[in-house]
């Protein structure tokens, strides 16, 4: 999860924060092909660069038709 802290006026970024849950299963194989494969598990690249979408000032497209 991204937190974003702006100035109301201005809407410029301040400070921002990635929160990532430790409840969660987290490794890195990009190609699925690492001796331990991350099933049931977050790809952390994966996650982290979405995250640094939103630290840019990027939100999601799930149902924006711009999407497709």
């Amino acid at each position: 999860m991204t937190n974003i802290w702006y100035t109301r006026y201005t809407k410029e970024i301040v400070d921002t924060d990635i929160q990532m849950n430790s409840n969660n299963e987290w490794g890195i194989d990009p190609d699925g092909e690492g001796p331990t494969p991350l099933t049931n598990a977050f790809d952390v690249q994966n996650i982290v660069t979405h995250e640094m979408g939103h630290v840019c000032g990027l939100g999601d497209l799930y149902n924006n038709p711009s999407r497709n």
